[in-house]
C-alpha cells in the first residue's frame, strides 16, 4: 500500500492511499505523457511534478508493516515509482560524492546506512517488484477471464436462435407432413343421398320385374 503524502498535481494523490501496483502504473503512464510533450526550445518536459509518499509492506511471518519514505519526479522520463525507487539506491550506492558526505558522519552511522542501502536494493525493492508482476499478472488474467466469458455468451446468443428456428422449422415440417398424411388416408365412402337410393331401389325393382332386360316379358311375345 501507498499513502501519498503530497503530490504536485493532485490528481495523481486522490485517493491518498492506494494500491502500489495502482500507483506505480499511473505514475509509468503519466511520466511517459509529460515527457513527451516538451518544449522546442529548452527540450524540457512541459510538466513535471513532485510526489512524496510512504510505501507500507508486509513480508512472510511478520506481524507489523515496515514502511519507508521517498519521493519521486513525474514527467523526467525516469519512470514510475518502482524504477525510480531502484535507480535512486543504486545512485546512493555508488556516487563517490554522497558515499563520502555519509562516510563523514561517522563509520558507525555509515555501516548502518549502507546496510539499509544493501537490504533495500537485493530485498526490499525485488520484492515490491514481484509484488506488482503479480497484482499485474492477476488483473490481466481476470480480463483475459473476462473477454472470453463475453465471447461465449455472444457465441452462444447466435447458437440458441439457430437452434430455436431449427426447433420452429422441425416443428412445422412436422405438423404439415401430419397434414399431409391425414389426407392421404382413405376416408370413410361418401354416404349416398335419398335421391341416389331412390334411384338404387327403383332399379333393383325393374330387374326384378324384367323391364332391364327386352329378353323378359310380354314384348316378346308368347310362343
Amino acid at each position: 500500500m501507498v499513502y501519498v503524502n503530497y503530490c504536485e498535481k493532485s490528481e495523481l494523490g486522490n485517493p491518498r492511499c492506494q494500491k502500489l501496483s495502482d500507483l506505480d502504473s499511473r505514475t509509468v503512464e503519466q511520466d511517459k505523457a509529460w515527457y513527451t510533450e516538451r518544449d522546442s526550445n529548452t527540450n524540457e518536459p512541459k510538466t513535471t511534478a513532485q510526489m512524496f509518499f510512504t510505501v507500507y509492506y508486509a513480508e512472510k511471518g511478520d506481524k507489523m508493516l515496515h514502511h519507508f519514505q521517498c519521493k519521486i519526479d513525474i514527467g523526467t522520463g525516469n519512470g514510475g515509482i518502482i524504477s525510480q525507487l531502484k535507480m535512486q539506491n543504486e545512485m546512493k550506492l555508488t556516487d563517490e560524492s554522497w558515499i563520502s558526505y555519509q562516510q563523514g558522519k561517522g563509520n558507525e552511522e555509515y555501516q548502518k546506512y549502507m546496510e539499509d542501502l544493501t537490504d533495500m536494493q537485493n530485498h526490499v525493492l525485488p520484492y515490491l517488484q514481484s509484488f506488482c508482476s503479480l497484482e499485474e499478472k492477476g488483473v490481466k488474467e481476470r480480463r483475459e477471464q473476462q473477454v472470453a466469458e463475453k465471447n461465449e455468451s455472444r457465441e452462444a446468443v447466435p447458437r440458441a436462435g439457430v437452434e430455436a428456428n431449427t426447433a420452429v422449422k422441425d416443428a412445422g415440417k412436422a405438423e404439415r407432413k401430419a397434414v399431409a398424411q391425414k389426407k392421404a388416408m382413405p376416408g370413410k365412402e361418401k354416404k349416398p343421398s335419398i335421391h341416389e337410393r331412390l334411384e338404387i331401389n327403383k332399379r333393383i325393382i325393374q330387374e326384378k320385374q324384367g323391364k332391364d332386360k327386352p329378353e323378359r316379358g310380354a314384348d316378346l311375345g308368347v310362343r
